[in-house]
């Protein structure tokens, strides 16, 4: 009998629990347990330690997981340009993201089209999109919007504005969405991710008055910020940013479609950025997104000291430990605390349950269909990904190419998805095409890539139930407190 897929892992109270990739539940098991048994077999174990039983044993009744049969991916039934065709024009066309230019006026040593990321620096230029372009595709989207709304009337139109740094091109932005609005169609989403130094007045005005969700790029207090976000010749740009930003708080003080984009690593002082974002009170209306700078093809991190890794890990765990023994909720906690730490686990907390794993024609990992989203090059290139560029797949004038998209689907799953099948993990893998993309096609980041994922999961995991064993309330108020900017966060994923 073969073993249920997923892993062991303890919490700080000494429970026990199994995670089952099978199903996506967790359950309590004995110490004594050296093997997992099929799920048929997993009961509750009688230990009052820990307060978390009840609501696993809810969760278990809730989704029959004592039926639950894993779906095991089926790698014979593949994509026929049809069936594609089909599936993409039905269920395709959620975010249409117009790269307005490639110019940037910082040069910020993380970027992702710098020299440190030699097959995403392609890229780097100075091109920007003329209004006929930027004209074509936002046709080509909203004809394809308009056809999925016959059936499916609620669907939004979204439409992020990106770079280089997208408001080098304004004219566009504004051009894009004073013709969207002057269409009269309904539910529009708007966004921008700016580092926010061409920021001025007017701009402001347009923006807010659109209701344009702004995502600006903050690392946190100057001496952080400054470290990577600079202007060519090295200037720090965070006291330009941060004095455009008191210019929105002045004018829009309860704005609520502000999001600030936060990218770390690991000599990031952990302590510093959560006094800035806590102490200034205005932070606490917006949202946050915090993410790492990416360590796949670089040699980024090549260049950080391994004291100053030492001292992120241990104030990091230390941030963990603080969730697990407070009686917050994380509601009330400051922003660094809410987004960078406890966000993660409330997203993990509710992960897939039962629900088969990956997507048609995708049997693992958890991309998006090429075509789910459509990235815009400043020539017209039709793309997969505004984070993978070079993987095209059409263009405004002829549409999308379902050749093409068939072509790099094949590719991915013979280079990548073929190695999933014994993974314990394959329901939570956080993956996608941008994470294997090397520029030319596809490739595993490093021979330890995905069980290093593995740990990283299970040490999730352990916090996580370790956190809901003090206080099964902890994520309570989360959205409630937030409802109109999470909805929008969410719907954008800006």
């Amino acid at each position: 009998m073969r073993s249920t897929p997923g892993f062991s892992f303890s919490t700080k109270s000494g429970m026990e629990y199994f995670y089952s990739d099978q199903s996506g539940l967790v359950f309590p098991i004995s110490n004594s347990e050296a093997e997992i048994p099929q799920s048929a077999s997993f009961r509750m174990i009688d230990n009052k330690k820990s307060m978390l039983q009840p609501r696993i044993a809810q969760r278990e009744e809730r989704f029959h997981a004592y039926t639950a049969k894993e779906e095991v991916a089926d790698f014979t039934k593949k994509f026929t340009i049809d069936s594609l065709t089909r599936e993409i024009e039905k269920f395709g066309y959620r975010h249409l993201y117009l790269i307005v230019t490639n110019a940037c006026n910082l040069r910020c040593k993380y970027c992702i089209f710098s020299e440190n990321y030699p097959y995403t620096e392609a890229r780097a230029g100075n091109s920007r999109m003329s209004k006929a372009t930027a004209k074509k595709a936002v046709d080509l989207y909203l004809s394809k919007i308009r056809k999925i709304r016959e059936y499916k009337k609620e669907r939004p139109i979204i439409i992020t504005f990106y770079g280089g740094e997208p408001l080098l091109n304004y004219s566009v932005i504004k051009y894009v969405i004073e013709y969207v609005n002057s269409l009269n169609m309904e539910n529009i989403i708007f966004s921008l991710t700016t580092n926010g130094v061409l920021l001025n007045e007017e701009r402001i005005d347009f923006l807010v008055s659109n209701n344009v969700s702004i995502g600006i790029s903050l690392d946190g207090p100057k001496e952080e910020h400054d470290r990577n976000r600079v202007f060519e010749g090295g200037k720090g740009s965070f006291d330009s940013v941060y004095k455009k930003l008191s210019l929105l708080w002045k004018k829009y003080p309860h704005y609520q479609y502000l999001t600030f984009l936060v990218t770390y690593d690991t000599a990031m002082d952990l302590e510093s950025l959560r006094a800035f974002f806590g102490n200034e009170t205005r932070f606490n209306k917006s949202l946050f997104l915090f993410s790492h700078v990416q360590f796949n093809f670089t040699d980024y991190y090549q260049n950080i000291d391994k004291s100053l890794h030492k001292r992120f890990s241990e104030t990091f765990y230390r941030f963990n430990d603080e969730l697990i023994t407070s009686d917050k909720q994380l509601s009330d906690y400051d922003a660094l605390m809410r987004y960078m730490i406890g966000i993660p686990l409330y997203l993990l907390s509710n992960r897939r349950i039962i629900q088969s794993i990956g997507r048609p024609g995708i049997p693992f990992t958890r991309t998006c269909l090429p075509g789910d989203k459509i990235a815009v090059t400043p020539k017209g290139d039709l793309e997969v990904c505004e984070k993978a560029p070079g993987m095209k797949i059409g263009t405004v004038a002829q549409g999308l190419d379902y050749h093409l998209i068939l072509k790099i689907i094949d590719q991915y799953n013979a280079k990548i998805t073929s190695q999933c099948q014994n993974c314990n993990i394959k329901r939570l893998c956080e993956t996608c095409f941008a994470t294997f993309w090397k520029g030319d096609g596809f490739e595993f980041p490093g021979k330890d890539f995905c069980q290093e994922a593995a740990e990283k999961m299970k040490s999730s995991f352990s916090t996580l139930y370790s956190l809901l064993e003090e206080n099964p309330d902890f994520f309570e108020m989360i959205e409630e407190k937030t409802p109109v900017a999470w909805k929008r966060l969410t719907e954008t994923n800006i």
